[in-house]
């Protein structure tokens, strides 16, 4: 935000130094405004470079601004030399010159600003996966589908235990030859839990 404050100053003061020149075209004591905003425009353009590398470092911002700032104080320089030089052929289109970029430098900066907002926004909107890979969106579901979470699809296995009404199946019927075998099994054992077995013959 500070650097946005200072490019608004910035473009202001140059805005008002060309209002200056006008006067110092048509009025007596227009040349009086006109030096005082030269150095306005100069102090001002200082502070943009020194807040461009304050926000840089130890800010942690992008270095880009710096070398507009930087540029642009050495334009503000040169355009005070051609002014006390008197070089008004070279003074004006300097000046016209200053004043877009740093108009487009001020877009840039508030366009900037507003782009990063808006998608912060929306990271924060989608919640916290939004900020996932593609492969950690498909860990998730699997892990989903795997402990049963919202959006799985049920085992086989699962499907088939509800179909029989739950997860142990009722005790199979004894067939014939399962009943003879029990049958024998008990007709073996006495009381006293001795065995006693047909002889070869009997049966």
């Amino acid at each position: 935000m500070v650097l946005q404050v200072a490019i608004t100053l910035q473009t202001v003061a140059v805005f008002v130094q060309a209002i200056t020149a006008g006067l110092l075209l048509t009025t007596s004591g227009g040349g009086a405004l006109h030096s005082a905003g030269s150095y306005t425009v100069f102090i001002v353009t200082l502070l943009h470079l020194i807040v461009a590398i304050l926000v840089w470092r130890p800010g942690g911002g992008s270095p880009r601004p710096i070398r507009y700032a930087a540029g642009f104080f050495a334009l503000t320089s040169a355009q005070v030399a051609l002014g006390l030089a008197h070089m008004t052929a070279l003074h004006v289109p300097v000046g016209v010159l200053m004043f877009g970029l740093s108009v487009l430098q001020l877009v840039r900066i508030w366009t900037g600003r507003r782009a990063h907002g808006a998608a912060a926004a929306s990271t924060v909107g989608r919640g916290p996966t939004a900020t996932l890979s593609t492969s950690q969106h498909r860990q998730v579901s699997s892990d989903r589908r795997a402990h049963g979470g919202p959006g799985s699809r049920p085992r086989p296995h699962q499907v088939s235990t509800e179909a029989r009404g739950g997860p142990e199946a009722p005790p199979r019927s004894l067939g014939r030859r399962d009943r003879a075998a029990e049958w024998l099994q008990m007709w073996g054992h006495d009381s006293m839990g001795e065995t006693k077995l047909p002889r070869a013959g009997t049966v």
